[in-house]
């Protein structure tokens, strides 16, 4: 490290004055081109700001580290990581947090950020500032991933008219959108708005569909000490969604674009499992200057809307699923039979696809007679029962939100921050009949109670109305609401001396949920229906470091954390659709989180290390899927979930010369489970424990994520304004989601003497991949404004996966596992594939 250092400041104390003079940002402000790369002018402007500092060690005040500056590993993780799902530090998305204008927008369900919500709004959402793990922060308590504070406020925006459109084969086709921010006038008036539409059909595979049009305004007034915002946003999300696939079917299909969720219907391609998004947001903030030392911001927040997600639902009828296990030639026994069925797919490739004629024709023979159709004595209702069906699963959503916060200067080196939030989110699931496909009408049955005798109430899904006839809009199945509300207050104190700066933070809060049934479900019919009791929690975080500033460019940093964090609804209410049975073991998880590190800010060296630890206890997770030994749908509660997550983070920024820049990272992690899970199975159609046990994962890998990443990168800019880089990106130490049945007493017991049982146990790492990106932009003037500000003409090109290469992007072991035989065949893990080579063509006119 040491050797690093001095090396370091040498080339910088050298070349500084020499070569900067030949460094320019010829880009035109493109905050594009400062995402590729570090802008020249931060370069110059920390020569000239550094002048008087270099050799100099015994001056009496240096400067701090500036949180708003671009973070060098946080930036390489987003752009060139991702193809993997890189998560850094191991850390779920639940721990990284999004603030806009203020407001809190996790969801309260399962902490993650609706990012699709304001998808397509690139051009006013750059006003961001991220600070990265438990560092020193005035904005809010922060995170122990990443805090993301963006400001939307129409004063705050950077002035322009900004016509942009982009051609890409990624989510969609084709983006136009029009963006107009007018500063402050002389009343004291500020506007900015933006209009964008993305589109693209099968432009990701065949069957898929993109088609996103979003918006945004705002308008403020300044009012002496006193700024006025009136914002609102939104995007309204229409795509296909993709599953995963087991290898055999990949191979099957020859083709990694593979898709099982579509079929041709009228020659046309018509997708089963699509999904719609719209949430709104509305924004009034109020900004409160009382003097140069003391400022107060305040923001009410309110957003509705919903999400909706198809599928096919059956009641008594074949698996409508191509790809399922039964119809393929790995599930018969005789081999003959399976080469038979093999080529029959090598010949009728349609088969891999939904066929859609056959639910037309199934239900169009299905004459039933329903008596006692609605509950209603005596009356009955004949005709064509749809066996098929299209559903929507819908997730209404209302919440409202409050944000209020303090910044005080106390003296001229300590400040103090407080801050206050509310949130309240109801959101109501249920499903509804999107299409009939041809049947005259379908019945609000329970197809995982068929085992039960019709007319019984366990066959009811909604034993108020039994035997309820659906149509088209009508709703069915589950039906009931989650109330949550969260009150967050926290504070934090800033303290600099000459050479050591220091922070303390601490934030409390405390939570709410309950359910309310809207149906009574036939199974469950005593705890079902109406609100249930009310679940609180109380957590605790705090959070404290401190920085030794050797000189304005050399940082030594200690930053610790520890919290206990609530569980989400989603991991402890066992079945939400029929009950209001709560896990078990629902506690709080704690997390003790510890960061030490080193920063080096020099005119042409730019380096930062950062290694971590971070320790989770009690947490706890739910899985809802098919137990072929129980033969029925089961809640699988995890509790006493430990981690380890330890590592470090390395990367460098070195300014080779006046054109040439060199770009790396590392991230060297190992995050594993330090103990062994416990685990509650409860059938879906009984309302007790049926099954306790012991999940062996001592020592397993934690997966969905690298856990080693590597990334070089080059970028060349020449005097005529164009860019280019070139990357290279190595991603290894990958383990798939696994299966907790198959480590359990159980399972372990009963396989089979001629198998191993470490291809049971053992957890399945993905290859390893090295994926090369390629970038370029190019900038031209072409005039002046009335105001004197540069017209331009600007093209970025980004393409990733430059050789289409094939590859596993990540994958899950299936939950569904023959105990009886130990057979991993009959279940295979399911994968997502790499598309191949995608690329994004972007032209931008500022004008």
């Amino acid at each position: 490290m040491s050797l690093f250092f001095l090396l370091n400041t040498s080339i910088a104390n050298a070349q500084s004055i020499a070569v900067q003079k030949k460094i320019k940002n010829v880009f035109l402000d493109s905050s594009e081109v400062m995402n590729l790369l570090k802008s020249t002018n931060e370069n110059e402007l920390t020569a000239s700001s550094n002048e008087e500092e270099e050799g100099n060690t015994t001056q009496l005040y240096v400067p701090s580290v500036l949180n708003a500056s671009r973070d060098l590993f946080a930036n390489t993780a987003a752009f060139h990581f991702g193809v993997r799902r890189f998560k850094p530090k191991g850390f779920s998305p639940s721990f990284t947090q999004v603030f806009l204008n203020g407001l809190p927008m996790n969801q309260l369900t399962d902490g993650i950020a609706p990012w699709s919500s304001w998808s397509g709004l690139n051009e006013v959402m750059n006003n961001t500032i991220s600070v990265i793990g438990l560092k020193e922060n005035n904005l809010s308590f922060g995170a122990f991933g990443t805090a993301s504070y963006i400001d939307l406020k129409a004063a705050h925006l950077r002035p322009q008219t900004t016509l942009t459109s982009a051609f890409s084969n990624r989510n969609y086709q084709y983006k136009l959108a029009f963006t107009k921010v007018l500063p402050l006038n002389k009343n004291g008036w500020a506007l900015a708005f933006q209009f964008s539409y993305r589109y693209g059909n099968n432009s990701v595979m065949p069957g898929s569909y993109y088609a996103a049009p979003a918006y945004f305004f705002a308008i403020d007034k300044k009012i002496n000490e006193h700024l006025l915002s009136l914002s609102l946003m939104g995007s309204f999300v229409t795509n296909s969604r993709a599953s995963a696939v087991t290898q055999f079917v990949h191979q099957l299909a020859q083709s990694d674009n593979y898709n099982p969720n579509w079929g041709i219907q009228q020659q046309q391609k018509r997708n089963a499992n699509m999904q719609t998004l719209h949430y709104p947001l509305l924004m009034l903030s109020h900004e409160y200057t009382i003097n140069d030392e003391i400022k107060i911001a305040t923001t009410f927040g309110y957003s509705m809307g919903q999400k909706i997600i198809t599928g096919i639902d059956w009641y008594k009828a074949p698996d409508p699923r191509p790809d399922y296990y039964r119809y393929l030639p790995t599930f018969q026994t005789d081999s003959v039979l399976q080469a038979t069925i093999h080529q029959l797919y090598v010949d009728q490739p349609e088969l891999l696809q939904i066929n859609w004629n056959r639910f037309y024709q199934v239900n169009q023979n299905s004459f039933e007679v329903i008596n006692e159709a609605n509950g209603i004595a005596a009356n009955s209702m004949s005709g064509k029962r749809s066996k098929y069906i299209v559903e929507d699963r819908v997730e209404q959503h209302n919440k409202i939100m409050f944000a209020s916060s303090l910044n005080q200067q106390i003296t001229e080196r300590c400040t103090f921050s407080a801050n206050v939030q509310y949130q309240r989110q109801s959101v109501r699931y249920f499903k509804r009949v999107n299409d009939l496909l041809g049947g005259d009408f379908y019945v609000n049955w329970n197809q995982f109670a068929d085992d039960q005798t019709i007319g019984t109430d366990a066959l009811q899904n909604d034993v108020n109305v039994p035997n309820r006839i659906l149509f088209v809009g009508d709703a069915f199945g589950y039906d009931y609401s989650m109330i949550l509300q969260k009150l967050t207050g926290s504070s934090q104190l800033n303290f600099q001396t000459n050479r050591v700066d220091y922070f303390a933070g601490i934030e409390v809060s405390t939570a709410s949920n309950y359910r309310i049934g809207n149906v009574r479900n036939g199974l469950f019919p005593l705890n079902s229906f109406g609100k249930s009791s009310t679940d609180r929690f109380n957590s605790v975080a705090l959070k404290a470091g401190a920085t030794y500033k050797y000189n304005g460019r050399n940082y030594i940093y200690m930053n610790a954390g520890w919290m206990n964090k609530p569980p989400f609804i989603n991991n402890y209410y066992l079945s939400p659709r029929t009950r209001d049975a709560r896990h078990p073991n629902s506690t709080n998880e704690k997390v003790v989180s510890v960061d030490v590190g080193y920063i080096l800010n020099a005119p042409l060296v730019r380096f930062r290390l950062n290694s971590y630890a971070a320790i989770f206890s009690n947490g706890i997770s739910l899985m809802s899927f098919y137990h072929d030994g129980y033969q029925s749908l089961v809640n699988y509660a995890i509790g006493d979930i430990n981690q380890l997550h330890i590592g470090t983070e390395i990367a460098t920024e070195i300014q080779l010369n006046a054109r040439w820049r060199l770009n790396s990272a590392i991230a060297l992690g190992k995050y594993v489970y330090t103990s062994r899970q416990t685990y509650n199975i409860t059938i879906d159609n009984q309302d007790y424990i049926s099954e306790q046990g012991v999940v062996y994962t001592k020592n397993f890998p934690v997966p969905g994520t690298p856990q080693r990443a590597y990334h070089v990168g080059f970028t060349y800019q020449t005097p005529t304004n164009l860019l280019f880089s070139i990357t290279g990106n190595y991603l290894t130490d990958y383990w798939v989601s696994f299966n907790p049945i198959r480590r359990t007493y159980d399972a372990m017991s009963n396989v089979p003497t001629d198998i191993n049982i470490g291809t049971i146990t053992n957890p399945e790492k993905l290859p390893d991949v090295f994926v090369t990106d390629l970038s370029a932009a190019y900038s031209m003037g072409i005039g002046k404004t009335k105001s004197g500000t540069y017209k331009s003409l600007q093209f970025f090109l980004s393409v990733g996966n430059l050789f289409n290469q094939s590859f596993k992007t990540g994958g899950y072991e299936q939950l569904r596992y023959d105990v009886a035989n130990g057979n991993l065949d009959k279940f295979p893990t399911k994968y997502y594939y790499s598309q191949g080579l995608n690329y994004s063509l972007t032209i931008r006119f500022r004008l």
